[in-house]
């Protein structure tokens, strides 16, 4: 008695068991669907994923456990995950209105090259520099300029990480799925120029 499995996008869609030899088992059924003899393999059912590495080879595994979707708890990992994600963005094309009548870039790259370009300036001992604002545009800026931008940069970081954690709470916090749902992912800048940051 031979034992077959149809594979369908990596797992095990169906077994049977047949007298037939491969090549006449396969011919009885679509020519689309595609059957492996699995024959003296136990530890294979419908659903196991198909899996090959160069230590075993090819072999079956029983397919991890779905998560519930309809639970709360799920809810919240997953809106949990897309603020994660979000913030990582963020973190990267941060923003910022800058007192100096500019917008400048405020990532985490950003904040390290105005702290690089501010202790060049400090050994050349140069009065100004060029610095390319977020819209492409050269500012002569001084060195006190730059250590306001980082500032301010800096300022805008922690105005981000605040945001993040009011956002955790509201989605700890919530009593139903509803109201996970609600919960809006979404960062604002600071601006320096119209409203002077005191925090």
């Amino acid at each position: 008695m031979y034992k077959y499995a149809e594979l369908y996008g990596g797992k095990v869609r169906d077994i049977k068991t047949s007298n037939l030899p491969y090549a006449d088992f396969c011919s009885i059924w679509d020519p689309t669907a595609f059957w492996i003899d699995v024959t003296g393999i136990d530890n294979i059912e419908v659903g196991y994923v198909l899996k090959s590495d160069t230590s075993r080879g090819t072999y079956f595994e029983a397919p991890e456990d779905e998560p519930d979707t309809t639970t709360l708890e799920y809810a919240k990992s997953y809106k949990l995950e897309l603020l994660k994600a979000e913030f990582e963005r963020v973190q990267e094309t941060a923003t910022v209105t800058s007192s100096l009548g500019f917008v400048a870039n405020a990532g985490t790259r950003a904040h390290r090259d105005v702290t690089g370009l501010i202790k060049r300036m400090k050994v050349d001992n140069d009065s100004t520099t060029e610095f390319r604002d977020y819209n492409d545009i050269f500012q002569v800026v001084t060195l006190a300029e730059l250590e306001i931008l980082q500032i301010e940069i800096i300022k805008n970081g922690q105005y981000i990480y605040k945001q993040k954690w009011d956002i955790e709470k509201l989605i700890e916090s919530a009593t139903n799925i509803e109201d996970v749902d609600a919960v809006v992912i979404s960062f604002n800048m600071l601006d320096f120029f119209d409203i002077p940051y005191e925090g």
